[in-house]
Order: structure tokens, then C-alpha cells, then sequence
């Protein structure tokens, strides 16, 4: 009768274990985004990250692309995050698709394209590729104005300390180039000489 209940007990372990393994595994492989998510709620911040980006790799979908940029840290992943945000910035749909989804994202078109651009510019100085960088700074700021959180400010309040004497220089020219050359509103000028001061 013992032998029989530990039998019993063993079996019923092991169907379990092999149950909860194929489990795993089909979600491992067709649906690793609700593995993501799962990770994601339990703090597992790296799982989270690799089943993002597996999704992303089966689907190819811009909405699993968006879901990577924003679990991912561009201070941990730069390197991750500078390449999927410039796929991201760089796509066709990039304009339309926050035009569309910015109110469930973060409320305005304005703050999903600094949150966006700002991990992208700053996965750029944090990967060393200063020149890319300031060229998607300079990007955000003629394509949406001089805004309270624009990739270069972002740089200016996070990264100033590592930034070389050129790089600030550079930083400073392109800014002042945004001020003679557009009509800037009070609001920005103020921003733009705040910034210029910090330089």
C-alpha cells in the first residue's frame, strides 16, 4: 500500500514537472511576450528584456518593438537599446503610430516622442556614438520644437560629466544653430539660454 502511494506520488510529480515543461516551452516559443509580461511583473528585469526581443524576432511587429523600448534600460542595454530605437524612429509608421497610440502611452504626442528620442539619444552617448547622438537630438528638435524634455536637454541634466570638451562644444553649436536659425517661442528661448548657460 506504501509503495503504491509513493508510486502513485512519484508519477503524479513527474506529470507535473513534464506538464509545466511544455508549458514553458510553448510559450518559450510561440508566445514569449507573455513570458515578458509575466517576468516583467515578477522584477525579472533581464528575462523580461530576451522574451521582449524574442517576440519582436518571431512577429517582427512594431507594437513588439515598442514593448522592448520600453521595459529596456539604455544604462544597463545600450548597446540593445540604441539599435531597436533607431529601428523604431527610423520606421515609416514611427510618426503615425504615436499620432495613434500617444494617449495610452504617455498621454501626449509630445512626451511619447521625448521618451522615444531620449532613450534613443542617450543609448547613443552611452554606446559612444556621440556624432549619432546629436544628430537625432537635432532631429527631435526641428522636427517637434524645443521641448521641456528634448533629447538634448536629457543629455545636458544626465550625461554633461562624460561628455568631452568637443562634445559639449558640438552639444552647444547645434543648439545655438536651432535658436538663429528657427523662431523660437519664449518658452524655448528660455530653455535654449538655460541650456546654453549650463555649456
Amino acid at each position: 500500500m506504501k509503495k503504491t502511494i509513493i508510486k502513485t506520488a512519484v508519477i503524479t510529480l513527474l506529470t507535473v514537472i513534464i506538464l509545466l515543461s511544455a508549458l514553458f516551452g510553448l510559450f518559450w516559443g510561440v508566445f514569449p511576450g507573455t513570458l515578458a509580461k509575466i517576468a516583467d511583473k515578477m522584477g525579472n528585469y533581464s528575462f523580461a528584456v530576451s522574451m521582449f526581443e524574442r517576440q519582436y524576432l518571431i512577429d517582427k511587429k512594431y507594437d513588439s518593438l515598442k514593448d522592448i523600448l520600453i521595459k529596456i534600460n539604455e544604462e544597463k542595454d545600450a548597446e540593445k537599446t540604441d539599435k531597436y530605437s533607431t529601428i523604431f524612429i527610423g520606421d515609416e509608421k514611427y510618426i503615425s503610430y504615436v499620432k495613434e497610440n500617444a494617449a495610452h502611452l504617455f498621454l501626449t504626442e509630445e512626451k511619447t516622442h521625448e521618451f522615444f528620442y531620449g532613450k534613443c539619444v542617450i543609448s547613443k552617448v552611452n554606446d559612444k556614438s556621440f556624432s549619432s547622438a546629436i544628430e537625432y537630438a537635432r532631429e527631435f528638435i526641428e522636427s517637434f520644437s524645443y521641448t521641456e524634455y528634448n533629447p538634448a536637454r536629457i543629455v545636458i541634466a544626465e550625461k554633461l560629466s562624460v561628455l568631452s570638451s568637443s562634445e559639449k562644444a558640438t552639444l552647444k553649436g547645434m543648439i545655438e544653430n536651432y535658436r538663429n536659425s528657427s523662431s523660437p517661442t519664449e518658452k524655448e528661448l528660455a530653455r535654449i539660454n538655460s541650456d546654453l548657460n549650463s555649456l
